[in-house]
């Protein structure tokens, strides 16, 4: 199995859907992150780990706990509201060592995991912009992405927060309505969300205050 073919769905096994109320009202907040790691895999849904922990910390103001960013907007959409959505860009995991023991599902035999470790590399994106495979894996993403992002019932004035540098290309090629927003933060992973200053930092306010109104 090739990494594109992988990332279009080919290992059904390791998707991780999105978080997302179909039809009953107008999203007013839409996070779209990188990929799926090992704690998505077992909790099956976005954003589930000790990032998501974090983000909601922050978002919150608060000081981490054990509930995940993933997990309240999972709550929020059981119970009927929808007004805050969680995507990845992949649906699938983009790094092997998220396949750990515990997940209980083997990692797919892809021939070229070293184009998806590429792709994550920032240092490597003049050797990524001109490999055919790795520009293969893109657009299939980019693409799905697109669809996926059609079936979100986006207010019109919803805001979509774009996090990480991987995810940013891809948020830039959506297409949104007039009133719609988009806006790129950093990834909440490793602390970039305790940023106080700088046009990041600032983003992340108007995102923050979007989803305390939300949430309420």
């Amino acid at each position: 199995m090739q990494a594109v073919d992988y990332v279009a769905g080919a290992y059904p096994a390791a998707r991780v859907d999105d978080l997302v109320l179909r039809g009953a009202g107008d999203v007013e907040l839409v996070f779209i992150l990188e990929s799926p790691h090992t704690d998505e895999l077992i909790s099956r849904h976005p954003v589930a780990g000790m990032t998501g922990r974090n983000a909601l910390a922050i978002l919150r103001q608060q000081t981490r706990g054990t509930e995940s960013l993933g997990h309240v907007v999972k709550d929020k959409i059981d119970a009927g509201d929808g007004r805050v959505a969680i995507l990845n860009v992949s649906t699938v995991p983009l790094q092997e060592k998220a396949f750990k023991p515990r997940t209980r599902i083997a990692a797919p035999p892809l021939s070229d995991w070293g184009v998806l470790d590429d792709m994550r590399d920032a240092s490597k994106a003049a050797h990524v912009a001109v490999d055919p495979a790795a520009q293969a894996v893109t657009a299939a993403l980019r693409g799905d992405l697109q669809h996926r992002m059609r079936n979100v019932p986006m207010g019109a004035d919803c805001i979509v927060a774009v996090c990480g540098g991987f995810a940013h290309p891809f948020g830039r090629a959506l297409i949104l309505n007039a009133g719609q927003t988009l806006i790129e933060v950093r990834h909440p992973s490793n602390g970039w969300w305790l940023e106080t200053t700088g046009q990041y930092a600032i983003n992340l306010d108007i995102v923050r205050d979007r989803f305390l109104t939300s949430t309420r």
